[in-house]
């Protein structure tokens, strides 16, 4: 049946020609619900509140700096721009952002203390170029050449504390320019000084870029990452909600969750209505995990599993969501006055690119083949 989880619309009003992974799939997501689900609409509006939570939510972008790729490439373009900080030698900034642990430099031109240096001179002018192993020098060099000369000033800023104040990082990634700036300094009444300084560096020529290239910064290198967070609270729990109503789904059908008890969630799903009332932390360890764990000869389970646990009390239905395996997870009301349902649950181990329900995951451990 074409009936949408979410807006409860079917096939006259609305389109269902995509699935909705029940996951998301920017955090590692493999499964999705059966096509017919969840309308073409619902899940583009979702989509895009989705790749929000999987870049600015810090519990999820921290973990995913540290995590390798997953996901669509437009999911894995999903680097945290902020300010790095060498602490071997002599103190530098730079901008840049941590992939698999590594600090990675951007492609960046440095303008230090230009009250100091009256806006005229290039001594202090520093120019880093992240490392490659399929470019020489002097190739990178030109490349960044070619795209300063382009510099449109109009860069994503990034303001911090770590940059001195007059002191500008200018870095381009993907396409886009970054300026790094001190967090009191007004970017509007910066900009047309970096770009002073731009236009000055062009017009010497290829020679007064390479007399003041730096070299390239070492991503091996000791550093402190400066990295903050835009994120909205409301948005970040209609995600939360979302993925236990998904698993849920996933677990007790479509005809379940399109019951009149689930309108309440449906909307702060979608609209962010009063979703604090739905959504909110508690302190303790995630709920299924570490049990599985113990059966690593009949189940191969990753250490960073997200896992939702499904449970009724007093009436009541809750999804107790946690990411990554972390502690401290989500709990998020799903419906009042339901049957009973549950326990359950729905694990996604994204390490090796499996999901379970907890039937399969009981057949395993007991040396059971999985159902058809």
């Amino acid at each position: 049946m074409e009936r949408c989880i979410y807006t409860g619309a079917d096939s006259t009003t609305a389109h269902f020609s995509s699935s909705e992974h029940i996951f998301p799939e920017c955090i590692g997501g493999v499964h999705c619900l059966p096509r017919g689900w969840v309308s073409d609409e619902a899940n583009n509006a979702l989509s895009r509140l989705e790749l929000t939570f999987g870049r600015e939510h810090p519990q999820v972008a921290i973990q995913r700096m540290f995590l390798p790729p997953m996901g669509r490439k437009k999911h894995t373009n999903r680097d945290r721009i902020g300010v790095l900080t060498s602490l071997e030698g002599k103190r530098e900034l730079s901008l840049g952002y941590i992939r698999g642990g590594q600090p990675f430099p951007l492609d960046q031109i440095v303008f230090s203390d230009l009250a100091a240096a009256g806006h005229t001179h290039t001594s202090k002018v520093r120019i880093i170029l992240s490392p490659s192993a399929e470019q020489t020098t002097n190739a990178l060099l030109l490349a960044f050449w070619e795209d300063l000369c382009k510099y449109d000033g109009r860069p994503v800023c990034i303001r911090s504390p770590e940059v001195p104040p007059q002191t500008y990082l200018l870095g381009r990634k993907d396409k886009k320019w970054f300026l790094g700036l001190n967090r009191d300094e007004d970017p509007e009444l910066a900009d047309p000084t970096v770009r002073r300084m731009v236009d000055k560096l062009t017009e010497r020529g290829t020679e007064a870029v390479c007399h003041g290239f730096g070299g390239f910064q070492d991503q091996s290198s000791h550093v402190e990452a400066c990295i903050s967070f835009s994120v909205s609270l409301s948005d970040c729990l209609r995600v939360y909600a979302k993925i236990a109503l998904n698993c849920l789904a996933k677990l007790a059908g479509q005809e379940f969750v399109l019951a009149a008890a689930f309108d309440p969630i449906r909307a702060a799903i979608m609209d962010g209505t009063d979703i604090e009332s739905f959504v909110w932390g508690i302190e303790g360890p995630q709920p299924v995990s570490p049990v599985l764990w113990r059966f690593p000869d009949r189940l191969t389970l990753g250490r960073q599993c997200h896992a939702v646990c499904i449970s009724g009390w007093n009436g009541d239905l809750y999804g107790i969501v946690s990411l990554y395996g972390l502690n401290d997870p989500m709990v998020v009301r799903l419906a009042r006055d339901v049957p009973r349902f549950g326990p359950d649950f729905y694990l996604c181990d994204w390490e090796n690119a499996a999901e379970y329900t907890m039937t399969d995951c009981v057949l395993r451990i007991c040396g059971h083949e999985e159902p058809d």
